[in-house]
């Protein structure tokens, strides 16, 4: 079968080939003397993805059936006459030549295989996550009612969390308020997290506040309270889960 449109095949080694073999045939059929220059396209695209594969054997191999067509033709009557296509010379012809080369020193001098590289580190389940040991409870009737902020952030970790429960019937967790002294934003960071995961934080002004309130019991540094917690929205029109928790409202 005759390829009509090799370029629409370009990254096709197999056609490329195929398209090589088919102008290395049609040209050494033609009668010694009167022979019209064979098209050079698949012979280039071939030899570019066998460099790419490393295969600078077979690279070699393509450039050198080339250039023996090319050493035919420029001695061709026609050609010598200056009455023909100066194929052998055109920026196709001559950058296979120069492939030719090139491939001859990579065979002989194959560069060093690159590394592969590194798996990426499996992130941690939920609970691998190490937090502070236990500080203290939050106890009293307050209905979770509180709002967490930055729920967006932390959206596939509540995803989890709601698809690891019945939400009907079945949406009680305990919180883990946090301290994040070092939080380069906010020194009174206090971050959520449900089953060592994180999910959230207090707003800011409700962190400053439990913050205080902590430090006024003597408590320093990085500290955890456990309180109740509900999860809301993640199916329909509220397609984001979000956290509330049993604190008492400001």
């Amino acid at each position: 079968m005759r390829i009509s449109d090799p370029k629409a095949h370009k990254d096709n080694l197999k056609i490329m080939l195929q398209g090589a073999q088919e102008q290395e045939s049609a040209y050494w059929a033609q009668s010694a003397g009167s022979r019209i220059s064979a098209a050079p396209y698949c012979f280039e695209r071939a030899a570019i993805l066998l460099r790419k594969q490393r295969e600078y054997d077979r690279e070699i191999e393509i450039c050198k059936r080339w250039v023996s067509i090319m050493d035919d033709y420029q001695d061709q009557p026609m050609v010598k006459a200056g009455r023909a296509s100066l194929t052998h010379k055109g920026p196709t012809s001559l950058a296979i030549a120069a492939r030719l080369t090139t491939a001859e020193e990579l065979a002989k001098n194959p560069p060093a295989t690159p590394p592969k590289a590194k798996p990426a580190k499996p992130k941690p389940s939920l609970e691998e996550v190490t937090l502070p040991p236990l500080t203290g409870k939050i106890t009293g009737g307050h209905p979770c009612e509180f709002d967490v902020v930055g729920e967006s952030h932390y959206q596939p970790a509540l995803r989890k969390l709601r698809n690891s429960r019945h939400m009907a019937t079945d949406n009680d967790f305990l919180a883990d308020i946090v301290a994040e002294p070092g939080n380069p934003y906010d020194k009174t960071a206090c971050a959520i997290y449900i089953e060592g995961a994180k999910v959230g934080y207090l707003p800011r002004s409700a962190a400053a506040d439990f913050f205080q309130q902590v430090s006024d019991m003597g408590v320093t540094g990085h500290w955890r309270f456990q309180t109740k917690a509900k999860l809301t929205g993640g199916w329909g029109d509220r397609p984001m889960v979000g956290v509330l928790l049993s604190l008492p409202k400001p």
